[in-house]
């Protein structure tokens, strides 16, 4: 195999990765670490795997509801997607009944409804359900900014409801504050996307953040936003009510900005497909180095 031989195979292996949602399954098993360390209990690799698998078959299942749009905003998740499809598709159903066995498994319906209502919130607002005859809406995506609070609502209640129910914790502030956090964390991980997917969105009707604030404007809001995060991870860990190692997680603003920087100066995609799909790997990293300093 020549060396351009090889290149080649590796970015077809990249890009398979990034665009089969393997990636992004990953980084949502970070954020389980990461919940678990900020909740003060151990990690537990089977609470990961079943991020992992629900995340996988989630985003997956998103990459067939949400073609129309992708074929004009990353036309290669969707041809990597098709090239693999009689694969990818068996997978899904197959990985999130895995997700719900393990979950029922270690702790009955507490924890599979956890990893349920994801995948309810994600259907509730992607699939076209409502009759244009009664709505100019067909899904609730296209609702400006519900879109990205649906998304966020499904990820910050299950990377906090894993280790909630497994544990069986009481509910306390520590809990509202690891939601909130990873609300805001993923709040801004789908702006990111929807500067990216301006174009697409704007053609299927979907009126984004970025679409009706424009790409400059949807950069300070997050500029704004980012800067309340900073201030709401250093407010909630010096009241203690995360763990003090919680400090160190405030370097996802830092991560934040450089993206925001990169979003302007190279191309959109690299940074939302790897450095924003990555941001929670950032944070688990954040976590472990947090646990090792304090």
């Amino acid at each position: 195999m020549t060396e351009k031989e090889d290149l080649g195979h590796r970015m077809k292996v990249f890009d398979f990765i990034i665009h089969s949602s393997i990636y992004l399954a990953f980084a949502g098993a970070c954020l389980v670490y990461a919940s678990c360390l900020l909740f003060g209990v151990e990690p537990k690799i089977e609470l990961t795997l079943i991020m992992f698998l629900s995340v996988y078959a989630i985003y997956n299942f998103s990459r067939i509801t949400d073609r129309a749009e992708d074929e004009i905003n990353v036309p290669d998740r969707v041809s990597v997607f098709t090239r693999y499809e009689k694969y990818l598709t068996p997978s899904i159903p197959i990985a999130y009944i895995g997700a719900i066995f393990l979950a029922y498994y270690l702790g009955g319906f507490k924890l599979t409804l956890a990893v349920l209502m994801p995948l309810i919130l994600i259907i509730i607002y992607a699939v076209r359900w409502i009759p244009r005859s009664v709505s100019k809406y067909s899904r609730l995506k296209e609702v400006m900014g519900l879109k990205n609070i649906i998304a966020s609502l499904a990820w910050a209640w299950i990377a906090t409801f894993l280790p909630f129910a497994y544990y069986r914790l009481d509910v306390t502030i520590t809990m509202l504050v690891i939601f909130i956090f990873i609300f805001i964390i993923s709040f801004i991980n789908t702006v990111f996307f929807d500067m990216r997917d301006i174009e697409g969105d704007k053609l299927e009707g979907i009126n984004t953040i970025p679409v009706y604030l424009g790409f400059n404007d949807t950069i300070k809001f997050l500029i704004i936003l980012n800067a309340f995060l900073g201030v709401f991870i250093l407010f909630t860990t010096f009241n203690e009510w995360v763990p003090t190692l919680a400090y160190i997680t405030a370097g996802i603003v830092l991560y934040y900005y450089e993206c925001l920087y990169l979003m302007t100066k190279i191309d959109t995609g690299f940074v939302c497909d790897v450095l924003i799909d990555g941001d929670v790997i950032f944070v688990g990293i954040l976590a472990l180095l947090g646990t090792l300093l304090f």
